[in-house]
């Protein structure tokens, strides 16, 4: 059984790493499953739950399976004897192992006891939060190695367990009442798997909180944003009425780790490409605006936003650039707001009515950001037109809308997992449908 913590990255094996947790970093891991064993998040249990027995031949498989750099789980998980997540973080060193364990934590409260699974708005952790606790597993072993352009750290439990439907443990009383209800403004973040089945569960995705904030007002006037002294391109006539693709005003894809920030990344690229659209393309592969500026200043950062909340924070102040504030996978302490430095600057947002026919119409004007529903199929995008199996209700992650082909009837979106995820970073989605859920909540754009 596996699930994963933040989505793979295929990488080269012909790179040499190196790997091991260290005994400070073993013992870090042990203490604290001990804890969540000993002293679970959630209703007491009916008899103590047993501490989990480190395996050392279960670290050492994991340890080469980890050391391939492939970004596949151990033969354990894919055989269904054991459950086992992953966790990385890029580049190699923001990596933080007591951040990922407490991750994992914040994942109890979203345990739903009465419907015995992860609720509706499901923290991405949440199921793995269930393999560390679930009390007929017995032992467990972790390993850690440093690619090239990560460092990833994974445990594996046997047996297997985080089957959606059974309880981890059985707690004292007989009906507990869920940790967290479900909320009522949409959160981006990951959802219980689909499917209870040891070999094929889903993985998840960060879903977050969206609180509205207030838009701080900035202590010293903002430079506007300069702009290109190239004249605007005329947009390429759409070869049918329907038909448009925003693909050639993109700025190169980007790589959200293990943050659960999709929706800040969705929101910069629309703004990026937006800009692009209006003033030119000679920053095309240079405009790049801070996502760690969103992350820092909005409600939840790595544990999930909204785009509105994102255009409506920025709109005032304007939103820092990356070279300002880079990028690291966090959520940090300085909200920056005011600068010395020119900070990008838009005019306004709206948001379209939840239909096929308003999304398209605004498409025509430029990319917008949607949510959608990610399961493991999802994740595991090759190329090709997807057309999700199931038909979901909810949503868990924040992409952008940058073309629909009428002949195909297929929406093309930019997503923020890297380039070697689909089709060099995009998707292809079926139209015909709303399978996954994009209609269930409004899309946003910024305006110039």
């Amino acid at each position: 059984m596996k699930l994963i913590l933040v989505l793979l990255c295929l990488i080269s094996t012909l790179f040499v790493v190196k790997g091991g947790l260290s005994p400070t970093e073993q013992q870090i891991i042990v203490s604290y499953h001990n804890k969540w064993r000993s002293s679970p998040i959630g209703p007491t249990p009916s008899t103590t739950i047993p501490a989990l027995k480190w395996n050392a031949t279960i670290a050492a498989a994991l340890q080469s399976s980890l050391d391939k750099c492939d970004g596949k789980f151990s033969t354990m998980s894919q055989y269904g004897t054991n459950s086992e997540w992953q966790s990385w973080w890029t580049p190699n060193t923001y990596f933080n192992l007591n951040a990922t364990l407490d991750n994992i934590q914040k994942g109890a409260s979203f345990y739903d006891w009465n419907a015995k699974g992860c609720n509706s708005s499901a923290n991405y952790n949440c199921q793995l939060w269930t393999y560390a606790v679930w009390s007929k597993s017995t032992s467990y072993g972790c390993a850690k190695t440093i690619c090239p352009d990560k460092s990833e750290v994974s445990c594996s439990y046997y047996p297997a367990g985080g089957f959606k439907g059974v309880l981890p443990y059985t707690p004292k009383t007989t009906t507990p009442a869920p940790t967290t209800p479900a909320p009522t403004t949409p959160k981006p973040t990951t959802p219980a798997p689909t499917t209870p089945k040891p070999t094929t569960p889903a993985p998840t995705t960060p879903k977050p909180t969206t609180p509205a904030p207030t838009t701080p007002k900035p202590t010293t006037p903002a430079p506007t944003t300069p702009k290109p002294t190239t004249p605007a391109p005329t947009t390429p006539a759409p070869t049918s009425t329907l038909t448009v693709d925003w693909t050639s005003y993109q700025t190169p894809i980007r790589d959200q780790g293990q943050c659960g920030s999709c929706w800040a990344f969705a929101s910069s690229a629309a703004l990026e490409s937006r800009y692009l659209i209006k003033y030119g393309t000679a920053q095309k592969s240079t405009l790049q605006l801070s996502n760690q500026n969103a992350v820092n200043c909005i409600a939840s950062g790595c544990n999930g936003g909204w785009s509105g909340n994102y255009f409506n924070f920025f709109k005032t102040p304007g939103i820092a650039y990356e070279k300002d504030d880079p990028y690291k996978a966090v959520t940090g302490t300085s909200c920056i707001t005011t600068s010395s430095v020119a900070r990008f600057k838009y005019t306004n947002y709206g948001y379209t009515e939840k239909t096929k026919a308003a999304l398209l119409a605004e498409l025509k004007k430029g990319p917008v950001t949607i949510a959608v529903y990610v399961d493991s199929a999802f994740q595991n995008y090759k190329s090709g037109i997807y057309n999700s199996a199931t038909k979901y209700t909810g949503i868990n992650h924040l992409v952008l809308l940058v073309g629909y082909d009428q002949a195909t009837d297929a929406y093309k979106i930019k997503n923020s997992w890297g380039s070697w995820w689909g089709e060099s970073g995009y998707m292809r989605i079926t139209a015909s449908n709303d399978n996954l859920a994009i209609f269930a909540y409004n899309s946003y754009y910024p305006t110039f």
